[in-house]
């Protein structure tokens, strides 16, 4: 889910109700684990922040993101 997403067009956050539905669309399961990444770690951070707003309490932030991972070569990768 982009992180953009999350916020009113004012800038400020939705609501918690409003974030539940957003996850619920995209199929996130809030009552299971949930991992995000993104880049670097940052935008993640808004995600994860989302997800506990709308109630999720098993949230983990991969803080090395897809820098940390597509810098390792013993990391699988799509190339095609």
């Amino acid at each position: 889910i982009p992180h953009t997403q999350f916020f009113s067009d004012d800038g400020t956050w939705k609501d918690a109700d409003m974030i539940k539905g957003i996850f619920e669309t995209a199929g996130v399961d809030l009552s299971k684990p949930i991992v995000t990444t993104c880049g670097s770690g940052m935008t993640a951070a808004v995600v994860s922040f989302a997800a506990a707003m709308a109630g999720a309490d098993k949230v983990a932030l991969y803080d090395g993101s897809w820098s940390e991972w597509g810098a390792d070569a013993d990391t699988p990768k799509a190339t095609a």
